[in-house]
């Protein structure tokens, strides 16, 4: 082959499909990593209950949060948290503040021996709460809303 004559494939083409379709897909990748800031369509924390959850939704006020998750684009809102108490007391405390806040209790019951889901809904929101404890003094929840 002559210097200076480009390398192409048989076919002609001056880039294989497969090469094109992984460089879109890595600049697209590039694309989404680059974009930051509050406008994130997901976002990811933990420590404080995040944004899109009514200021009277009941919350533990000793309780821990944990991860939590803001998906703008699907209208979710998602928490976790943990409080030092049993399980039959954190679903007390869900189903009471719940009624007391407004919300229809749709589903309240046992999955297992350590596991409570609690459905409910207000106007536009649903959401559940699934309970679950190690058996012992500490409970953790999963809060899940659907802010449509």
């Amino acid at each position: 082959m002559a210097s200076g004559t480009p390398l192409r494939p048989p076919s002609g083409r001056s880039t294989p499909p497969r090469v094109a379709a992984s460089a879109v897909a890595f600049l697209v990748l590039v694309a989404i990593a680059a974009c930051g800031g509050d406008d994130d369509p997901v976002a990811f924390g933990e420590g404080e209950v995040p944004p899109g959850v009514p200021a009277d939704f009941p919350v533990p006020p000793d309780g821990a949060i944990g991860a939590t998750l803001v998906d703008t684009p699907n209208h979710r809102v998602e928490f976790t948290v943990t409080v030092d108490t049993d399980l039959p007391s954190l679903v007390q405390f869900f189903t009471f503040g719940l009624v007391s806040a407004g919300y229809i209790v749709e589903q309240s019951h046992s999955l297992n021996q350590t596991t409570w889901e609690i459905a409910f809904n207000r106007e536009e929101l649903t959401g559940t709460v699934l309970v679950s404890s190690d058996g012992g003094s500490m409970s953790q929840a999963v809060v899940s809303l659907d802010l449509n």
